[in-house]
């Protein structure tokens, strides 16, 4: 094979694969963003919480996204990316776990933090 063959082909399959599951996790955090935003009115009957309590469900989520973009880069540094995205994702699914769970809006709110950390 010429390497004007493999260019017209495109990325190797491995390559194609990660760029997969990258875009399918950038498109989850994005995703859960918007039910939450769309889900507040919901969320603030039957919790039977105010409004300014239920924000926190989206801004808590936010926040911990940003603040755990720096410490990603360095977890995937020290433990590679392929271990830093696993642990991520179960990071995440944990929080999922415990927002379902969730019994008043303390307890989602601390969940999607939990989230956040996971999907930053």
């Amino acid at each position: 094979m010429t390497g004007t063959a493999t260019a017209r082909r495109g990325l190797p399959p491995a390559a194609r694969r990660a760029a997969a599951v990258l875009l399918l996790g950038g498109f989850m955090v994005v995703l859960d963003t918007t039910v939450t935003v769309v889900a507040v009115a919901a969320l603030t009957a039957d919790l039977d919480a105010p409004l300014s309590a239920v924000q926190w469900v989206t801004t808590s989520y936010t926040l911990a996204i940003v603040a755990v973009i720096p410490l990603s880069a360095w977890a995937v540094a020290r433990l590679g990316a392929r271990r830093t995205y696993l642990l991520a994702l179960t990071v995440f699914l944990l929080g999922s776990t415990l927002a379902a769970a969730a019994w008043d809006v303390g307890s989602l709110v601390a969940a999607r933090v939990v989230q956040g950390l996971g999907a930053g």
